[in-house]
């Protein structure tokens, strides 16, 4: 999992699984804990493309 930093800080973007060709090249990677945390509170939404939430066990 990871999501775009800018500037050495979290951006708001996607989260996106590790392999997606959607995401940017300026990323973090996220443990799975984390990512999911960050998807359930509504603070990053999750790529379409890749669709993390599904890997993550969460309904969008």
């Amino acid at each position: 999992m990871s999501y775009l930093r800018e500037k050495g800080r979290p951006a708001p973007d996607r989260v996106h699984l590790d392999d997606c060709s959607m995401a940017s090249k300026r990323i973090e990677h996220l443990p799975r804990n984390q990512a999911r945390g960050i998807l359930a509170e509504g603070r990053v939404d999750a790529c379409p493309h890749c669709r993390p939430e599904t890997d993550l066990g969460l309904q969008s």
